[in-house]
């Protein structure tokens, strides 16, 4: 009897041990395609920093955070102030080229959000975070290509109404243009906010379910909470852009260096997040395979 239950309890320690090398191994491939994820965000934050430096122009980049959100941003406030805006300033090539890195800098987020959020262990709220900031991103790269003709409009104005005599297409035509246009980006600019509440409120829960001491860790170490721990919530992108968009303190940055800083804010805030995934990733892949070499020796 008691060899019997000797070489139980001996399969039983086998199967345990096994089943914590498969958890380890899962993990170490989950974090992986994290770390993957998060240089393909990287890649677009990246990209799409670079389309809006190519897009703003030289008069931008010495400009205040007030003047982009005055003048540049076509959701601003006082749309006809967008007929004098400095993107007047840039060569039609530099232009279209900082627009038609919209749908590359999409394709690039999706495959990034996707890869990070989109994830058995995660569950349905992973799925609806991924579906928020998939929309988020399409309607920030059609609101990104919307400064072209922002962009188009300023300087069509600047070359036909730039004498002193006013013609009726000044007055009222490119007024009517402008207002039309802002219209359609503040429009816009809600539907990326929809996906980034939808996308917040997912990223979220996802965080506060890995709390320490939560009830529902019924592991030292979920699959879940390997791929996305709750502190996290510290680099949730959408937080970051409320706080400082949102309530105004991004407009009080000066020049030279508060245009392109507002103008470029969106990405930055997402270059960061996809960096704090990509590291955390590498540093537990790192831990997990040191122990899983341990567990084999």
């Amino acid at each position: 009897l008691i060899n019997v239950l000797g070489e139980r309890l001996e399969r039983d320690s086998f199967r345990l041990h096994i089943h914590d090398m498969t958890r380890s191994n899962d993990a170490c491939t989950g974090l992986t395609r994290s770390i993957r994820s998060g240089i393909c965000g990287m890649a677009a934050a990246v990209l799409c920093f670079v389309g809006d430096v190519l897009m703003y122009g030289p008069e931008c980049y010495d400009q205040s955070a007030a003047v982009y959100f005055d003048a540049v941003d076509p959701s601003t406030k006082d749309p006809t102030s967008l007929l004098t805006s400095p993107l007047a300033a840039g060569s039609v090539q530099q232009i279209v080229t900082g627009g038609l890195i919209s749908p590359l800098m999409c394709v690039l987020y999706i495959i990034a959000g996707n890869g990070v959020l989109l994830r058995r262990e995660l569950g349905i709220v992973g799925m609806a975070a991924s579906f928020g900031f998939s929309v988020t991103v399409i309607g920030a790269a059609c609101y990104h290509t919307g400064f072209v003709y922002t962009a188009f409009i300023a300087k069509a104005y600047s070359k036909i109404c730039a004498g002193d005599i006013q013609t009726a297409d000044c007055v009222n035509g490119f007024e009517e243009l402008i207002i039309s246009h802002a219209t359609y980006m503040r429009h816009m600019k809600e539907i990326v906010k929809i996906g980034g509440f939808a996308f917040t409120a997912g990223f979220v829960k996802i965080c506060f379910d890995h709390l320490p001491g939560k009830e529902t860790h019924r592991l030292p170490s979920t699959p879940g909470e390997i791929l996305m721990p709750w502190f996290m919530v510290i680099f949730a992108p959408s937080l970051w852009l409320f706080g400082l968009r949102e309530t105004g303190k991004l407009k009080e940055l000066p020049a030279p260096y508060g245009g392109i800083l507002a103008g470029g804010s969106f990405n930055i805030c997402l270059f960061v997040f996809f960096f704090a995934v990509t590291l955390y990733s590498t540093v537990r892949k790192f831990k997990l395979s040191k122990a899983l070499e341990v567990k084999k020796d």
